[in-house]
């Protein structure tokens, strides 16, 4: 029995959803975020690099040096990619996933700029001083995820860290000083660039993308088991037997409108498509907003979205 599948334009046997349920169907601790039109994101390209405004927290660390040293925000961020990218997956080898740092810059702005490509950054933003919080107060971190809605690729993320009205802490030998880790928050932030979603169920509260951060807790530092399995579904290793890996091409790269084959990592998949063919799909770029908040029970409540505008 055959089955149509008029999204694509290809057909796919039943036991293509068969093979689909044993091998990926397994009930799932790591969530994936999805575009509008419900495509998981990826980087498509590598490495990712990513930037840190060179402010950074400004005075914080320098008026309240129990907290942490001056300049240790910026060591933090770099230990939040560094956890990511170095996920050891089944086997004992390294996710593909290449996060390099770009150090830090000025002047660069949130979001992605469809008319000036060179001018993007991936970038993470200190907001400290007063009034430079431009969000909802309650929100501990904001993220600006910038994306093809059809194919799921990304284009751009930025991460703000509201330092305005959260007080963190990046020391861990002086207890009674510790506030909001802030390495911990930027390793749950750094799994939105991933592609990962906050998980809120109980059972997987030991996941670092548990929607749950206490004072003092630095426990998302280090990647659970669950965020391991994640991060090695959407980037494995490219050394994988049988497993081809995408190779990353400029020559699809276009933000906005482009003509883009569509991608499947599955390999069964790959070669159903391979007898079918594929058709080009129309594809057209979104952005979307994330954040997180913590409220007065210290939950990691659930994100709110908004989908601002199409380019």
């Amino acid at each position: 029995m055959w089955y149509r599948w008029r999204g694509d334009g290809c057909l796919c046997a039943v036991w293509c959803w068969v093979v689909c349920w044993t091998v990926c169907g397994q009930a799932e601790a790591y969530s994936r975020r999805k575009t509008e039109a419900g495509v998981a994101v990826a980087w498509k390209r590598m490495p990712v690099r990513f930037v840190i405004d060179n402010r950074g927290m400004g005075d914080y660390f320098r008026n309240s040096p129990t907290r942490g040293a001056v300049g240790s925000e910026l060591a933090a961020a770099q230990l939040a990619f560094d956890v990511w990218s170095k996920a050891t997956c089944v086997g004992g080898k390294k996710t593909s996933l290449n996060f390099t740092d770009g150090g830090l810059v000025g002047g660069k702005k949130v979001g992605y700029d469809k008319a000036c490509t060179d001018c993007n950054t991936n970038l993470i933003v200190f907001h400290s001083s007063q009034g430079s919080w431009p969000y909802d107060k309650l929100l501990i971190e904001q993220t600006t995820l910038s994306y093809d809605q059809n194919t799921g690729e990304l284009f751009d993320i930025d991460t703000e860290i509201n330092a305005e009205h959260y007080a963190f802490s990046t020391q861990t030998d002086n207890t009674e000083e510790m506030r909001y880790d802030l390495q911990s928050v930027l390793t749950f932030a750094v799994g939105r660039w991933v592609g990962l979603e906050e998980v809120k169920e109980a059972a997987f509260k030991e996941s670092t993308m548990y929607t749950q951060l206490d004072q003092k807790d630095t426990n998302k530092r280090t990647l659970a088991e669950d965020d391991i399995g994640g991060v090695c579904a959407i980037y494995p290793p490219k050394a994988t037997p049988n497993v081809p890996v995408y190779q990353q091409s400029e020559a699809f790269r276009d933000a906005g409108c482009s003509q883009i084959p569509p991608v499947f990592s599955w390999w069964w998949l790959v070669g159903v498509l391979g007898l079918f063919g594929w058709r080009k799909r129309r594809s057209c770029g979104y952005r979307m907003r994330v954040g997180s908040r913590w409220g007065e029970r210290h939950d990691l409540h659930h994100c709110s979205m908004t989908n601002n505008r199409s380019f």
